[in-house]
């Protein structure tokens, strides 16, 4: 009987405990922003996992932009939370994998509401019943009505939010991840709309916000929201310039980078061929040039490729914000892979048919460190791979910029001078002088110039007839990014803060 009772409990055991080196894992994704997705912008996702043990596994997401690649590593009995950034496509579900050192594979899909139209996002504290209500209902944005826990934990996440209405107890309850991505939204010069601020957390939240925070306001009622909206966008900063107009900043220098090369290569094989026709007997042996001159061609364009960075920044007198836009060119010189490592803090997105249409699936690696993500894409010759960033930095500018009784007044702050700004008022460019520090200047009329540079006619276009704005070089190391052989260039327009006219 002994032997009997030690036989049933040896065998209950192997029913109920798991083995020894094996971890039961649970894994379960839900949508961010309510589940709600702008056609061709980043929304976000949370994975929940669970592991019975310790054990780490790789997260894969696949979404229309190509594949994201996370390393987990999971503590026993212990339930862990991603927030990831996604592009989900529009007919199709979002993929997303579970990869165990074991060789097991766990998959889930999950399918977003999708539309064309941005996203005002209003706190679930707002009263259900009147935000809808209250909440403009037009074509060019739609409310989403979301916890304070889903509102982004990535300025990615932010690329398809048109404006933010909540209070003052749901940003208390932001996480470290939330504020970090809360405070990037805030300095990229975006509305929000606080329930009953005080003045105190009013000027507070301003001084987080680029553009002086003029885009952040209170209300005390909900019939305010909709004419607040409707005022806030209309008063909103100009839009960055595409990146068409970008590659036009940058394309002679980038077409001479490729062309250069090969005409090189094609002159040496052209003065080979002469050399051996002159040299040889025998001419039937000068077929077998052009497969070696191939062969030499493959290996010598065959590898990683030069990266490009043409970039546009934009603040305002006396603003500590940047708000920077990126075109970003990896490849093209070269046939092979190509990699770029970046902050999580910059947005990324592909950009379609400026060469030869899409710029193909690239695969996105989060490092160890949490805060970086490296970026590679495979890229064939004379056909580059070309992404849009966007980022928000900080820095105070070396000018500052005011109407004084309708004309623009300049005053350099820096200790050296310099001799590179171009001021842009009334459909004229005027050469800024080399200024001392703290040094005055007003534009005379017999120095205004047509605008000849491609930079200069591009601001011209995205500049107001009276609002003038000051034109310099940005750089030259480029912000957030990181890649082996990298040449940026790039430029920094500071414009007139219209609250400071006297």
């Amino acid at each position: 009987m002994p032997m009997v009772r030690l036989s049933w409990l040896i065998l209950l055991l192997c029913l109920f405990l798991p083995a020894a080196g094996n971890s039961a894992i649970d894994m379960e994704i839900t949508a961010g922003l309510g589940g709600q997705a702008v056609a061709g912008r980043a929304t976000e996702i949370k994975v929940r996992l669970f592991a019975s043990s310790s054990t780490s596994a790789e997260l894969q997401v696949r979404d229309a932009n190509g594949y994201l690649t996370v390393p987990v590593t999971l503590a026993g009995q212990t339930v862990k939370h991603l927030w990831l950034p996604v592009t989900p496509e529009a007919l199709s579900p979002l993929q997303v994998r579970l990869l165990l050192g074991s060789g097991e594979v766990i998959e889930k899909e999950l399918i977003f509401e999708h539309g064309d139209t941005l996203l005002s996002l209003i706190s679930r504290s707002v009263p259900v019943g009147h935000a809808h209500a209250s909440h403009p209902q037009t074509t060019d944005v739609r409310p989403v009505i979301v916890p304070a826990e889903s509102l982004p934990h990535s300025l990615q996440a932010y690329a398809g939010v048109h404006a933010i209405v909540t209070d003052v107890e749901s940003l208390s309850s932001l996480t470290i991840e939330q504020s970090q991505a809360f405070a990037n939204y805030l300095g990229g010069c975006n509305i929000l709309l606080l329930a009953n601020a005080s003045a105190a957390v009013l000027k507070r939240v301003r001084s987080l916000s680029g553009c002086a925070g003029r885009y952040i306001q209170s209300y005390q009622t909900l019939a305010q929201v909709s004419n607040l909206l409707r005022e806030l966008d209309a008063r909103l900063p100009p839009k960055p310039p595409s990146a068409q107009n970008m590659l036009a900043l940058h394309l002679p220098a980038f077409q001479d980078s490729m062309v250069t090369s090969l005409g090189l290569y094609l002159a040496g094989y052209i003065a080979l061929m002469a050399l051996l026709a002159w040299q040889m007997q025998k001419t039937n042996y000068l077929l077998i040039v052009p497969v070696i001159a191939a062969g030499a061609g493959i290996l010598a364009w065959t590898g990683g490729g030069s990266t490009h960075l043409i970039s546009w920044a934009e603040t305002q007198s006396n603003d500590s914000h940047l708000r920077v836009s990126s075109l970003l060119l990896l490849g093209g010189d070269r046939r092979g892979e190509n990699s770029l490592v970046h902050d999580a803090a910059v947005s990324i997105s592909p950009v379609n048919g400026l060469f030869s249409g899409k710029s193909g699936h690239y695969r996105s690696r989060h490092l160890e460190q949490r805060s970086r993500r490296e970026l590679s894409v495979h890229t064939a010759m004379l056909a580059p791979a070309a992404y849009q960033l966007t980022s928000v930095g900080r820095g105070t500018p070396a000018f500052t910029l005011q109407l004084e009784q309708g004309a623009p007044e300049l005053v350099y702050h820096a200790e050296s001078a310099t001799n590179q700004a171009r001021l842009l008022w009334q459909g004229y460019t005027y050469r800024v002088p080399p200024l001392a520090k703290d040094e005055s200047w007003h534009p005379h009329e017999t120095e205004r110039q047509l605008a000849q540079s491609a930079e200069e006619k591009l601001l011209q276009r995205h500049l107001e007839f009276e609002s003038p704005a000051l034109l310099l070089p940005f750089g030259p190391e480029p912000r957030g990014v990181a890649a082996a052989d990298i040449q940026g260039q790039g430029w920094l327009v500071i414009r007139h803060n219209p609250a400071e006219t006297p």
